[in-house]
């Protein structure tokens, strides 16, 4: 086992040696001294047998927080320190017995043997009870962390005398300390020293004011010697005249340098002073070399020698000019004040904000009608020469005097002394300061009885003027409008004033009106601005405006005049002219186009007369071949449909620009009827060897007129294999393209520049116009095309690259519901031709149209009787009833309708229903009509089409209503 007391004697320190069952098995010396105890009062006990808790002490815990701490010392194998710990020593019972209270620091430490196991515990403690005692009465004083305690630590570290002050915050008070080292301990000795520190901060106190003093009143110091006249001055002094520091200064310096005017008398009173031993004290203005003047204060003694003789003087001398101008600025300014009040230009009347008057000048006195006397008697009260409606307005001045010390002029009534009322404009301010209500009050009256007079002159003017008259602020609003507004524009006045005039511009003109008010806030008047004003109604009146402004009282007058019938009578002129310009430009343009197009038809009418005419007189000749007559009645036959299809397009053309082209809307099939226009072009196509193709998404449908749709599809491919070289390329293309079904027409032909794509669908419009042209046409089929597209509520369009690039022309047309049905278009019957036992009236004035329909009547085996005109016919009907009418509509004294009318109106056993069919050169829609309207079941537009003819007829057999 170890030898722990040799080790404690080579260790100083308060040691124990316990076993792992807390029994002491060692002790150190200074322990036992420290604890009180004898080595054999101790071994072999647990330690907590040997030192237990003082049992008078409630919340002991040394034993408890012991045990815990050695407890883990076993357990973690590693010493374990323990914080400071109050654990009280048994005292001798020769001191008295009992506890003593004792602090403790301590570290547990294991002692291991060979195989590593715990054979001791080493028990290391330091006693600390007299650091907690003084933390304790540092604590009490309040001192911990404090200037005192830092001063303190040194002294108890370093065992070294201190003296220091100290201010001790609790008791506002300052002490002397000295610290002084004595066994186991520090003496401080304190002396109270707070009177010597307030004189001494006094003193600084003073010291500073004095050099502040000094420094701000630019005092310097002088002594001259009044036996070598020599002057010794401070900087400053010198400074005082003007003078740099290092400048001499001499007494003759001196003396030049003081204004002429006060030479005399300063050179006097130095002398006054020396001879009647009195101070020198005198301010005079002296000229700096700069030629300024600038004024002195100089003060100062004669030194007298034993026997009375003078020795010198001296004293100080300090630059006063700011205050000497200060002086003569308020000598001037109470110099004008005065004369202002007594030039009796307004009211001055001075007084308390009690009411009491303590002078008043003669404006005063004349407007209210007082004496002096009666005044600074005391007789005359502000209050009781101001009606009592008004004390809440000089209430409310009184407070701004109390706060501000001014309050600013409002307008109020004084009563004179025989009762009239006075109206006044009064302002008021303290004469001084603080601001409140025992200061003396300044008041300021305007007699505004004049101004009262000719406002109310003004404002009679004012409302009465047939002109609209208004006064405004640069706010925004209208203070005051005179009755013409509510007049003119419907609007009362308070409507007028409450809301931004901005508000009641128009919004278009707003922008000009702002830069009106911009000028205006610059000074600039306005003259003749016009802008649109609205009235109650909602409408709008043109405005012309005049209007000055004061932009520093905020303020602007403003003449304004309803030119609204003048605006429209200029608007009605300028349109006037402006439609003269167009009207007279549109039949320059239509006059043109109509030349144009009159020798485009004259051209494109008669070239298709001439194969007819020419053909027809060698087939009068009797004198072609089979083949050759074949050939000439073909030719006929095309030149006349090529005249039919011109004379289509006009009446077309014609139909579109009155409105008159009526559409037969139902759901369409665009394949079948895109199949249907091919078919119709094909010879023609076939004939230049041009390619149709087409690419078509089946089922696209749209809400249309199925003949007009395929006008459409027709006119565009007759367009295409028109411009289409021999060979080329026509494709056709249906697809639905979102909401729209789109047709498709491109070709491989001559194209189109670009300068004339915009006005490929106009009316007329072809791009080569000239008589050298290469293809034929009236411009019409295109015009046509967007016409009836647009009807059907689509848009079309046309895209080249240019010449020789060939064209694409698009039509769109909104889809048709998915919901709606297709028609079932079902085949009818072919007609039977054999008209045998049907007999049949025609009428026409015209010998070559009356033969023909004859003729072909007749080849059907019908009975025929052809008359020329309306009263033959109605005498052909009353001897024999026909089957069916057959009519010209245009003949002379009775036209078709009148003779349809006669017949219409005989009963039916004499034939007053019978068919009847109108044909025709009158081919327009309104003409088909009025053909239906006049009795007729049929109409037939020429040139006539013998088969047409011999359907009509057989349908009115079969179905004669």
């Amino acid at each position: 086992m170890l030898n722990f007391q040799t080790i404690f004697e080579a260790i100083p320190g308060l040691y124990l040696v316990l076993t792992p069952d807390f029994v002491i098995v060692a002790a150190s010396d200074a322990y036992l001294q420290a604890t009180m105890r004898k080595r054999e009062e101790i071994l072999d006990r647990m330690i907590f047998d040997a030192y237990p808790d003082n049992p008078d002490d409630p919340d002991a815990t040394g034993v408890q927080n012991l045990r815990a701490s050695l407890e883990s010392v076993l357990k973690d194998r590693k010493p374990h320190t323990m914080a400071v710990q109050k654990y009280d020593i048994r005292r001798l019972e020769s001191e008295g017995g009992g506890f003593e209270e004792r602090y403790w620091t301590a570290v547990n430490s294991p002692v291991f043997d060979a195989n590593g196991e715990i054979t001791q515990i080493i028990h290391r403690t330091e006693d600390v009870t007299e650091f907690v005692r003084v933390q304790q009465q540092k604590n009490e004083l309040h001192l911990v962390g404090t200037e005192l305690d830092q001063r303190l630590e040194p002294a108890m570290s370093e065992q070294t005398r201190q003296q220091f002050e100290y201010y001790y915050p609790a008791w506002n008070r300052w002490f002397e300390n000295r610290v002084y080292l004595i066994p186991d301990a520090i003496a401080i000795l304190c002396a109270e020293i707070t009177e010597r520190k307030q004189a001494e901060a006094a003193l600084r106190e003073r010291e500073q004011q004095l050099r502040l003093a000094l420094k701000t009143s630019k005092l310097g110091s002088w002594q001259l010697d009044l036996k070598t006249n020599i002057l010794s001055t401070s900087d400053q002094c010198k400074m005082n005249f003007g003078l740099s520091i290092d400048a001499d200064f001499s007494h003759q310096t001196l003396m030049e340098r003081i204004h002429p005017e006060d030479q005399a008398w300063v050179q006097g009173a130095i002398q006054e002073s020396i001879v009647n031993r009195t101070d020198y004290d005198v301010e005079y203005r002296n000229i700096w070399t700069d030629g300024s003047t600038h004024w002195v204060l100089i003060r100062g003694q004669v030194v007298y020698d034993s026997a009375g003789n003078p020795l010198r003087m001296m004293g100080m001398s300090m630059d006063i000019t700011d205050r000497k101008q200060a002086e003569i600025a308020l000598r001037e300014s109470e110099r004008r004040f005065r004369r202002l009040v007594e030039s009796n230009l307004f009211g001055v009347v001075f007084g308390d904000c009690f009411g009491k008057l303590h002078y008043a000048n003669d404006y005063f006195l004349n407007l209210v009608g007082y004496t002096p006397e009666e005044v600074y008697s005391g007789q005359v009260q502000s209050d009781k020469l101001t009606p009592p409606e008004f004390a809440a307005l000089d209430a409310k001045a009184a407070e701004q005097l109390s706060t501000q010390g001014v309050c600013p002029p409002y307008e109020k009534v004084y009563l004179h002394k025989d009762g009239r009322r006075i109206p006044i404009l009064i302002a008021a301010a303290l004469v001084q300061e603080p601001f409140n209500i025992n200061q003396e009050v300044m008041a300021f009256v305007l007699d505004l009885s004049k101004q009262k007079q000719l406002r109310q002159e003004r404002d009679r003017l004012f409302n009465l003027s047939l002109d609209m008259l208004a006064i405004g602020n640069f706010n925004g609003y209208f203070t005051q409008v005179n009755p013409a507004w509510e007049k003119t524009l419907g609007f009362t006045q308070t409507e007028l004033t409450t809301q931004p005039y901005l508000a009641f511009v128009h919004p278009d003109d707003r922008a000009a009106t702002l830069t009106q008010g911009q000028k205006l806030a610059r000074g600039r008047q306005t003259v003749g601005f016009e802008n649109r004003f609205q009235t109650k109604d909602g409408s709008y009146k043109w405005i012309s405006w005049n209007v000055v402004c004061v932009p520093e009282q905020n303020v602007l007058y403003a003449i304004a005049r309803d030119i609204t019938d003048r605006k429209q009578t200029e608007q009605e002129r300028e349109q006037l002219f402006m439609s003269e310009q167009a009207a007279r430009s549109e039949a320059e343009r239509l006059n043109r186009i109509k030349d144009e197009f009159l020798a485009v038809l004259s051209h494109e009418l008669r070239s298709p007369l001439n194969p007819i005419l020419g053909w027809s007189k060698l087939l009068q000749n009797g004198k072609l071949s089979a083949a050759k007559t074949s050939e000439a009645l073909a030719t006929i036959e095309r030149n006349a449909k090529l005249q039919v299809q011109l004379i289509d397009d006009l009446l077309d053309v014609s139909r579109i620009l009155r409105g008159k082209l009526v559409l037969n809307a139902i759901p369409v099939e665009l394949g079948s009827v895109i199949s249907g226009a091919i078919e119709t072009v094909r010879l023609a196509a076939d004939a230049k060897s041009l390619q149709v193709k087409t690419q078509m998404t089946p089922g696209v449908s749209v809400i249309g007129d199925a003949t007009r749709l395929q006008q459409i599809v027709w006119n565009l491919l007759s367009n295409a294999v028109k411009f289409t070289p021999r060979g080329g390329q026509i494709e056709v293309n249906l697809t639905p393209v979102g909401t729209n079904a789109q047709i498709q027409v491109t070709d491989t032909g001559k194209g189109i520049r670009a300068e004339f794509l915009p006005h490929v669908f106009d009316r007329f419009q072809q791009e080569d116009g000239s008589t050298t042209r290469k293809f034929g046409g009236l411009g019409l089929g295109l015009a046509i095309v967007r016409q009836i597209v647009e009807m059907h509520g689509g848009k079309a369009f046309v895209e080249s690259l240019g010449e020789g690039q060939g064209a694409t022309f698009t039509v769109e047309i909104p889809l048709a519901p998915k919901s709606v049905e297709m028609p079932q278009i079902k085949q009818l019957p072919q007609p039977a031709c054999d008209l045998s036992g049907i007999q049949i009236l025609v009428v026409d004035d015209d010998p070559d149209s009356r033969e023909l329909i004859a003729f072909v009547l007749k080849q059907q085996n019908a009975s025929v009787t052809a008359v020329s005109s309306g009263s033959d016919a109605l005498e052909a009907f009353s001897q024999s009833i026909p089957n069916i009418v057959v009519s010209d509509i245009g003949m002379p004294e009775i036209d078709g309708y009148m003779l349809m009318r006669e017949i219409r109106m005989l009963p039916p056993e004499r034939g007053g229903r019978v068919p009847a069919i109108a044909i025709t050169a009158y081919a327009g829609e309104l003409d088909q009509q009025q053909a239906i309207n006049a009795g007729f079941q049929r109409h037939i537009p020429k040139p006539i089409s013998p088969n047409a003819v011999i359907e009509s007829v057989v349908e009115l057999v079969r179905s004669p209503e």
